[in-house]
């Protein structure tokens, strides 16, 4: 089982542990969004120090209707004790999400 906790700002976060290929791994608190429907998403600091390749580029319509290019990098987080292979988008604005 996977559990979590409601921080001040009344947001889900759950702790997974993630790598990269060359088997760093580290502990990452996320932040659950129950309406984005697509992959992980970490800032790019978190994916350089996790080694995390690039797998592709992609766009996104925000919110507020503006389109955003970002890329896609590959790896693994460990789920209720499974490894899986997981995308992850790179995001380059400041996020409360901390590497561990």
């Amino acid at each position: 089982m996977i559990c979590g906790v409601v921080n001040a700002q009344h947001e889900a976060l759950v702790r997974l542990k993630m790598r990269g290929p060359g088997g760093i791994e580290s502990d990452v608190d996320f932040i659950v969004d129950s309406g984005f429907t697509a992959s992980l998403t970490l800032p790019r600091g978190v994916v350089t120090a996790l080694g995390l390749p690039r797998h592709s580029g992609s766009n996104a319509v925000l919110a507020d209707g503006i389109v955003r290019q970002f890329d896609v990098f590959a790896a693994e987080v460990e789920w209720d004790g499974t490894w899986r292979r997981v995308f992850v988008s790179v995001i380059d604005a400041e996020s409360e999400l901390s590497l561990t």
